[in-house]
């Protein structure tokens, strides 16, 4: 199972322009969210993991120019790249459904939980 998931930021850095315009570089380039502990086949645990994952690509995007609608659209078309490279990049079939929206049903756990 994996211990970390890193979100790149290589989209956060095309998209976030107006934060890098002057060539101000203080925003980190990747963050770590520790995966360790969490079942894949628990929709409590997806959720919160997805909430961690959702919460580091905000914050991993953010131009930190919040007046300046330019910079708040790339900041969340940064966030949701970042978050699905994310969600893709965990493999886990439970949490790339939540993400796309689906419910975790009882018999996509036992699907889950089979495939181990």
């Amino acid at each position: 199972m994996f211990k970390t998931i890193i979100l790149l930021s290589v989209v956060a850095a095309a998209l976030a322009a107006p934060a890098l315009a002057d060539g101000r570089r203080d925003q980190p380039t990747q963050q770590s969210v520790p995966t360790r502990g969490y079942d894949f086949t628990d929709a409590g645990d997806i959720r919160i993991l997805h909430d961690r994952l959702r919460r580091a690509a905000r914050s991993l995007c953010d131009s930190r120019m919040p007046r300046q609608l330019g910079a708040r659209m790339s900041d969340r078309a940064c966030a949701r790249e970042s978050l699905d490279r994310a969600v893709a990049a965990l493999g886990q079939p439970l949490m790339t459904a939540y993400h796309d929206g689906q419910p975790i049903t009882s018999r996509e756990r036992q699907l889950a939980l089979s495939s181990h």
